[in-house]
């Protein structure tokens, strides 16, 4: 009886540690997955600032045109884009 009692427990155990391990496991795969979009984030901010500046480039290089509409637009543009790029 003492063996068979042992056995359950040794079950109860076992089955613990493996519900223990696919939570840690499952806890882990959410972790990479959050990780995994930060650093797509991450990169697709990086390229947003890139095509950022080379707008507010060619907009700046427009405040000088000889139009004054292309010049008036250009300068709303950068106003609606409120950069501290935009500024300098």
């Amino acid at each position: 009886m003492f063996f068979s009692d042992s056995g359950e427990l040794i079950k109860k155990i076992y089955n613990t540690q493996s519900l223990q391990c696919d939570t840690e496991d499952k806890n882990l795969a959410e972790t990479k997955d959050k990780l995994l979009r930060l650093v797509t984030i991450e990169n697709n901010m990086i390229k947003i600032n890139e095509y950022t500046k080379i707008v507010i480039s060619s907009l700046s290089k427009k405040l000088d045109d000889n139009h004054p509409r292309i010049r008036a637009k250009a300068a709303f543009a950068l106003g609606k884009i409120g950069s501290r790029y935009a500024l300098t």
